[in-house]
């Protein structure tokens, strides 16, 4: 799923959009992908692991990512046990927070990590 949350201004007056990801949502994800492959190799395999829905059936991953005219310009993830039995789990994990280095200094990462801890709550 694919869903846009937000519309913001950028210190330096560009527009980004904030669209919610939830693997697996497969045009995201190869983009995504392509946006983190600066990260080690293990680190990068849990994430490709994650983004391309491979443990969908035990945890909720979503990934918030930030675009300016149709580029990734950063991104932050929040995930949660998935729960068959009907109890409630009150922990969850966030991370992978990384902005473009083109574009840091913009204020997106504040944005972003906004929009988690809204979406979060």
């Amino acid at each position: 799923m694919l869903t846009t949350l937000a519309e913001v201004a950028l210190r330096n007056g560009a527009t980004m959009t904030i669209r919610l990801c939830e693997p697996p949502e497969e045009d995201c994800a190869h983009r995504l992908l392509h946006f983190l492959r600066h990260k080690d190799d293990d680190s990068f395999r849990g994430i490709r692991q994650r983004v391309l829905g491979h443990y969908v059936e035990h945890s909720v991953d979503r990934y918030f990512v930030g675009e300016v005219e149709g580029r990734i310009v950063g991104q932050v993830w929040y995930g949660l046990p998935r729960v068959s039995d009907g109890r409630t789990w009150f922990v969850g994990n966030f991370g992978h927070v990384y902005t473009d280095p083109d574009w840091r200094g913009q204020g997106i990462a504040h944005e972003l990590t906004r929009v988690v801890v809204d979406h979060f709550n």
